[in-house]
């Protein structure tokens, strides 16, 4: 059963509409952070924030990054491990941190390695204006290394139970970005889609858990009949109401 919501789970991140079972709930009930949308428009998939959610992320929030991600200006983002560059370019980093996505990078991340449980996951940012509240997830980070892997998986209460899946970390003192490269392919109505995304994931380290977390996303490859899922360059972040994501263990 549980592997049977894992897949509806993947089929409804970025979905348009409520057309998949896990999709459909009311706004006000606590959904995966990948349920729900707003109506399509084809016409609404531009990068700018003025379909933003109700949250306080602006343009000045980039400023809160730890450093320019770009110094050389060479469009690869410095100061994180090398694979990263063959997923994600600087062109998005930009676009994720002006709407609010912190970002840290450096080649010292803190050890993160332990058991995390986010109980209050709202909308920080959508495109297209989405706002709700999440069911409670616990992340799991563990196999770092000095050179910069580390696994990570995501389990949601009553949802799905996460894998670990291998990932990127960054960062410097006591502040981390993970880096994970996510790929799908989907037969919709027998027509293929395929499909993939970063995950970003950002937080710091500070007594008891994480504060500071920030889970974003943009829709990078959308190849084949994709009827169902936004269009190449939507952006969501995700974070925690009350700023912190306790550690368990």
């Amino acid at each position: 059963m549980n592997d049977i919501k894992l897949i509806l789970a993947i089929m409804c991140i970025f979905m348009l509409g409520t057309l998949t079972a896990g999709c459909d709930e009311e706004e006000d009930d606590p959904q995966p952070w990948f349920g729900g949308s707003s109506d399509d428009d084809d016409d609404d998939d531009d990068d700018d924030a003025d379909g933003g959610s109700d949250s306080d992320s602006d343009s000045d929030s980039d400023s809160d990054s730890d450093s320019d991600s770009d110094s050389d200006g060479d469009d690869d983002i410095d100061d994180v491990p090398d694979d990263v560059n063959d997923f994600v370019d600087q062109e998005d980093i930009d676009a994720l941190e002006e709407v609010g996505m912190e970002i840290h990078p450096g080649d010292n991340p803190p050890d993160i390695e332990g058991s995390f449980y986010a109980d209050s996951r709202i909308v920080h940012y959508d495109d297209e204006g989405m706002s709700m509240n999440f069911v409670n997830a616990t992340y799991e980070f563990f196999n770092q290394t000095s050179d910069g892997h580390i696994e990570m998986s995501e389990s949601e209460e009553g949802w799905s139970e996460g894998e670990g899946i291998g990932s990127y970390i960054s960062g410097d003192g006591d502040c981390f970005t993970i880096w994970q490269d996510y790929n799908a392919y989907e037969a919709q109505n027998g027509d293929d889609c395929n499909y993939g995304w970063p995950l970003i994931l950002s937080g710091c380290m500070t007594e008891g858990g994480i504060t500071d977390f920030y889970y974003g996303f943009i829709m990078k490859k959308r190849d084949g009949i994709c009827d169902q899922l936004v269009q190449i360059g939507h952006k969501r972040i995700i974070t925690e109401s009350d700023d912190f994501v306790e550690e368990l263990y």
